[in-house]
């Protein structure tokens, strides 16, 4: 791990990474180097784009946050990454590490946006919900691997 170019963030995050991947890699059963491999890529990642810079700007309300909402007939459960606001309006963002298929980026990025738009529809539904807001959030993913946000 040392000589992977994010080896020279604090300690305490690879520290982190490192105890987050042994105990991730055990419920996989896979081995906890190759997940801190690809855990590493994908820090590298977002450390080297304009990601970094962005999230630090944000006006974040709430990472991880956990919610319970009936959407569409169906209960749903599960944890937003990010919730924050943007010039006064929320913003709902899933951050996504899929791995780029060969060929151009657009088409990727098209995929991502098809793959998981009901995902995050229902996600911005929620917020609506629980925030009693006119209409839904917008909402947007945050591909970490390109470094890209990812809106309708």
């Amino acid at each position: 791990l040392l000589d992977e170019p994010w080896s020279n963030v604090d300690p305490s995050l690879r520290e982190s990474l490192h105890a987050a991947c042994a105990a991730e890699a055990r419920a996989r059963n896979v081995t906890v180097k190759d997940l801190e491999r690809s855990a590493g890529e994908i820090l590298d990642a977002f450390l080297g784009s304009p990601l970094l810079k962005t999230f630090q700007e944000l006006d974040i309300v709430g990472r991880e946050v956990p919610f319970e909402a009936a959407v569409g007939g169906r209960l749903l459960h599960g944890a937003i990454d990010l919730l924050y606001r943007r010039g006064g309006a929320y913003v709902v963002a899933d951050f996504k590490t899929d791995r780029a298929r060969p060929g151009p980026g657009p088409g990727m990025e098209k995929e991502l946006l098809a793959r998981y738009a009901p995902q995050l529809a229902a996600y911005a539904e929620a917020v609506q919900a629980a925030l009693k807001l006119p209409r839904p959030p917008e909402w947007e993913i945050w591909a970490l691997r390109s470094g890209r946000v990812l809106t309708v």
